[in-house]
């Protein structure tokens, strides 16, 4: 008997995190999409290379994650360095 109640306990608390991570995520997209996607207008170039000051990443500028600092425009690869940019931070440290 133990070993079954032991089961249900470990299954209830499986489907609890499983909910609350499901949660987050979905209240995380309410928040700040992603990115957007837009088709290219004909002779539109789609795939400018911008770098990220953060951590030196290069990524195409139309799946960059963006923000006005200082009056420019900064382009980050994940809203981490983003937020990290802001705060003054130092980059993380170049993988080799």
């Amino acid at each position: 008997m133990g070993i079954v109640r032991l089961v249900q306990i470990a299954v209830v608390i499986l489907l609890v995190w499983m909910g609350i991570k499901a949660i987050k995520r979905f209240m995380a997209k309410d928040a700040e999409p992603r990115r957007v996607r837009r088709d290219a207008a004909p002779g539109e170039v789609m795939d400018v290379m911008v770098q990220d000051p953060q951590c030196g990443t290069y990524l195409p500028k139309h799946e960059a994650y963006s923000a006005w600092i200082d009056g420019k425009e900064q382009f980050f690869c994940s809203r981490e360095c983003r937020d990290a940019y802001k705060s003054g931070q130092s980059p993380k440290a170049k993988k080799a």
